[in-house]
C-alpha cells in the first residue's frame, strides 16, 4: 500500500456508537511505519521506513527490530501462511521483495525481475502465487513462491501509482491506485493477470487500500470517497464520505462496521457500510496510514514510529476462558431479532474459526469471523442494519466441526 495523505476535517456525521479506546503503545522507533499486518491475535508485523521491520508475540504490547537486507522504505506486507511472508517496497530506482519461510525471524532478498521501481503493496493466495504493484502502473506476478517475476502491466509514467493490490482467488485479482493529483486507477484481472480491465467508479480520488468482507462484497478507499462493489470487482460504487477527504487505510471488523484513518491522527468509524461516519479520539497528532485487525484488537501505525491499539468494540467477545468439552454453535438469541441478535458458540481447542451468515438463497452475506481463537466460549453481537427482513442462516467451521443454524430478521 500505503503513503501519507493530507486529512481535512469537516462536521462529522454522528452515529449512535460506543468509541473505542486507543492505547499509544512503543514501536521501538521514529521512522515512518507504513504497514501492519496480524497473523494471529498474538502475532504480527509493521514494515516501514529504511527497512524498519517490526514483529510482535504479544499483540502489539511490544516490539522487536527484525534484521532484513533492505535498507530501502516497505510498505506492503503479505502472509499466506504463519510461516511464509513477503514484504515489499524500494524507492524510484530500486525495487524490493523480501521473503522469509520461518515465521519471520529471518528473511532473505529476491529477484523482482523486469521492475526495478518502487512497490507500494503485495499479496498472495498461496505460499507459490502473488501480485505487487507500484508506480509506473507496475503489476509483477510470481507462482513459484518469488524466484521469478514476470510483468503483467506495466508502461505508465511516474504519476501513476498503484496502491493496493488483493487476490480473490489465484485467476481474480482487483488493484487500485492514482494517476497524479486526483485520478483514480482500478484494475481487474479475471485470467491470473493476462489481461486487466480498467474499471470507473464515478469519482475522482486518489485510492490507497482496498478490503474484501466476503467473497462478492469489496471496499476500496481514498480520498473523499469509498467505493463499493457487490460482484468480485466488476462493477464500483462511490459513496462520498461527508466531511472527511483524503484516508489513507481501510478494515471492516463486520459486513457493516469499518476503521478508516489519515492525517492528524484521524480516525473515523462507520456502523452502515460507509454512508456516515462518526471521529475517534486517538490521542495522537501523527499521521495514521494503516489499520489491521484481530478478533480482540485493533491495530494502527503511521508517521514516526507511531503504534496505537484499541480493544476490538463490535464483535466478538470471549465471554468464558475455560476449556470446553466439545464444540458448539448456539441458537441465537433473541430470535426472532431487529436488527441486532447475539451468536454464542464454544471451541475446545486452538484453532482457525470461520462465522458466516448466508441468506435463503445460499448467498453469503457476511463473513463474521475468520481468525486464529484459543478454546474457550465466545459471543458476537451481529447488527443486521444493512440486511432486508427474511430468513437467514449462520455457519461455524472450526477444525472438522460445521453447523449451520436458522434466524429470522424482523423489521
Amino acid at each position: 500500500m500505503k503513503t501519507i495523505f493530507s486529512f481535512i476535517l469537516g462536521i462529522a456525521l454522528l452515529s449512535n456508537v460506543a468509541l473505542a479506546d486507543w492505547i499509544t503503545y512503543s514501536s521501538g522507533t521514529n521512522n515512518n511505519l507504513s504497514d501492519v499486518h496480524f497473523l494471529n491475535e498474538h502475532t504480527g508485523f509493521i514494515a516501514g521506513q529504511g527497512g524498519t521491520v517490526l514483529k510482535s508475540t504479544n499483540s502489539g504490547s511490544s516490539w522487536e527490530t527484525v534484521t532484513v537486507p533492505a535498507a530501502v522504505n516497505l510498505y506492503g506486507i503479505s502472509f499466506p501462511t504463519n510461516l511464509v511472508g513477503y514484504i515489499c517496497g524500494g524507492n524510484t530506482t530500486n525495487a524490493k521483495i523480501i521473503k522469509t519461510t520461518d515465521g519471520g525471524n529471518t528473511w532473505v532478498a529476491l529477484s523482482t525481475g523486469p521492475v526495478s521501481t518502487l512497490l507500494r503493496d503485495i499479496d498472495f493466495i498461496n505460499e507459490s502465487t502473488g501480485f505487487a504493484v507500484g508506480t509506473f502502473k507496475n503489476i509483477i506476478k510470481t507462482t513459484d513462491g518469488g524466484q521469478t517475476w514476470i510483468q503483467t502491466l506495466g508502461g505508465g509514467n511516474s504519476s501513476q501509482t498503484l496502491s493496493s493490490v488483493k487476490m480473490l482467488s489465484a485467476q481474480e485479482v482487483v488493484v487500485c491506485g492514482w494517476y497524479g493529483s486526483i485520478s483514480d486507477l482500478i484494475y481487474k484481472t479475471t485470467n491470473g493477470g493476462t489481461d486487466w480491465e480498467s474499471k470507473t467508479s464515478g469519482a475522482i480520488s486518489q485510492l490507497s487500500d482496498i478490503d474484501f468482507v466476503n467473497s462478492n462484497e469489496g471496499y476500496i478507499m481514498g480520498g473523499n470517497v469509498i467505493l463499493k462493489t457487490i460482484n468480485r470487482g466488476g462493477d464500483w460504487t462511490a459513496i462520498p464520505i461527508q466531511g472527511y477527504s483524503n484516508i489513507a487505510g481501510l478494515k471492516f471488523i463486520t459486513a457493516i462496521t469499518a476503521y478508516a484513518v489519515g492525517y492528524n491522527g484521524a480516525i473515523i468509524k462507520t456502523t452502515d457500510a460507509g454512508f456516515s461516519w462518526s471521529l475517534e479520539a486517538s490521542g495522537t497528532n501523527a499521521s495514521l496510514v494503516d489499520i489491521d485487525k484481530t478478533s480482540a484488537h485493533i491495530h494502527v501505525v503511521g508517521a514516526d514510529g507511531i503504534y496505537i491499539r484499541a480493544g476490538n468494540p463490535i464483535g466478538i467477545q470471549n465471554i468464558s476462558s475455560e476449556i470446553p468439552s466439545g464444540y458448539k454453535l448456539s441458537q441465537n438469541y433473541p430470535n426472532p431479532f431487529n436488527p441486532v441478535t447475539n451468536i454464542e458458540f464454544s471451541i475446545p481447542s486452538k484453532g482457525n474459526v470461520k462465522l458466516t451468515v448466508f441468506d435463503i438463497t445460499g448467498k453469503e452475506v457476511g463473513l463474521l469471523i475468520n481468525d486464529v481463537l484459543s478454546p474457550g466460549t465466545y459471543k458476537f453481537d451481529f447488527n443486521a442494519n444493512h440486511l432486508s427482513s427474511g430468513t437467514y442462516f449462520y455457519r461455524l467451521v472450526a477444525g472438522d466441526y460445521v453447523e449451520t443454524k436458522k434466524m429470522v430478521l424482523v423489521k
